[in-house]
């Protein structure tokens, strides 16, 4: 199986074994002619929305900005409770993703670092109301982040192959 496809198994089966309402991979892949840091892939409850194609800028973002600073997850349990108890989140664009994100109001955003260097973004998203984010769930993240980085040097170079790079 492909790493591509086995990616896109982990993304579904982490939406349905947490009962998210979203699930997305971003990974820098590093291929000429593709985004930077572009969403890889992403699973979806019934009736929600693809966030495919709507960029969190890493320069001003909230999320962005914290994970980078700690080299840590963001675990939220309350969106809107964030942002009114931490001013770095009390900002325009935080409102505007949880917005555009279809009413997030809970999500994990868990980063894998190579080096300095951001390689990827885990994020689970929970719509409509807060969520108290338990221990098992945040293991079984930990678990995903360890498949993703197995497998992501072998998607970066079958894109690469698909790509004829």
């Amino acid at each position: 199986m492909s790493a591509d496809a086995r990616l896109e198994e982990l993304m579904q089966h982490l939406r349905t074994e947490l009962d998210l309402s979203r699930a997305t991979l971003r990974l820098d892949v590093d291929v000429p002619g593709r985004e930077a840091f572009p969403m890889t892939h992403e699973a979806l409850a019934p009736g929600v929305d693809s966030v495919a194609g709507k960029v969190v800028a890493a320069d001003g973002h909230p999320t962005v900005e914290r994970i980078v600073r700690d080299r840590a997850w963001l675990v939220v349990d309350d969106c809107a409770g964030l942002a009114r108890a931490d001013s770095d989140f009390d900002r325009p664009v935080f409102w505007s993703m949880l917005e555009d994100y279809g009413g997030l109001a809970a999500y994990i955003a868990a980063p894998l670092f190579e080096g300095d260097r951001l390689v990827a973004i885990l994020s689970l998203h929970q719509l409509g109301s807060p969520r108290a984010w338990t221990a098992g769930e945040r293991e079984t993240v930990a678990q995903a982040l360890e498949t993703i980085n197995e497998l992501r040097a072998r998607y970066a170079l079958e894109a690469r192959d698909e790509d004829g790079s």
